[in-house]
């Protein structure tokens, strides 16, 4: 079990950069909220698609988790927060001292924690949960002007509907790429702003209420 949940874990780190192969940004400038919700409803969608899920290779297991799913209502959010992890909280994550590399892959290294921590969560429901999450996952690559502050989450949730979070990493020249995944662990409730800094601010997280037009 340990060794299947390790693989799969580092297949999903590799998700963003295929995804991104080929792939050019939005001409136009968006915000990241609003381009965190139109990855909201791919997600939305692929869920609520059984022809989908079995085109992706979902077993049943994967189905009946993922039916309740994409019986969900993702339109519009109940609440979104930015989550945002510092340098020193996301080496902590590795569990180790960071070894003497180049800022540019040390940078490399530290964006793909919230990644990792997100998996991770989705893991401690066992191996079909993690990659019954993996099959509804979507990532873009857009212009903003909002890059300085890009590194970050936005944790998109709702009054009838699995949490959605949007990884954002900023990629240079005001480029900025997104992840998007369900959070179907039960580790994780987001009721209320509380809930959801209990289920993330242990993970070195720091936890910001965003509004609804957020920009």
């Amino acid at each position: 079990m340990k060794r299947t949940l390790s693989l799969l874990l580092a297949a999903l780190l590799l998700l963003p950069l295929l995804a991104g192969c080929g792939a050019a940004p939005a001409a136009e400038p968006v915000s990241l909220y609003d381009r965190g919700l139109s990855l909201v409803a791919m997600l939305g969608e692929m869920a609520g698609s059984e022809e989908y899920l079995r085109l992706m290779a979902a077993n049943e297991e994967m189905l009946a988790l993922l039916e309740p799913v994409g019986a969900g209502d993702y339109s519009t959010p109940r609440a979104v927060y930015q989550l945002t992890l510092s340098e020193d909280a996301a080496a902590r994550a590795f569990g180790q001292p960071l070894p003497a590399l180049s800022e540019a892959v040390t940078r490399s290294l530290i964006a793909r924690v919230p990644l990792v921590l997100l998996n991770q969560l989705n893991a401690q429901d066992g191996a079909s949960t993690l990659a019954a999450a993996s099959l509804c996952t979507a990532s873009d690559a857009f212009m903003t002007t909002e890059e300085e502050t890009a590194d970050c989450v936005y944790l998109y949730t709702f009054a009838s509907g699995v949490p959605i979070a949007v990884i954002f990493t900023a990629a240079g020249e005001s480029t900025v790429s997104a992840t998007a995944l369900f959070l179907l662990s039960h580790a994780v409730t987001v009721d209320s702003e509380e809930a959801v800094r209990a289920s993330f601010e242990p993970l070195g997280f720091t936890v910001l209420p965003l509004a609804p037009d957020a920009d």
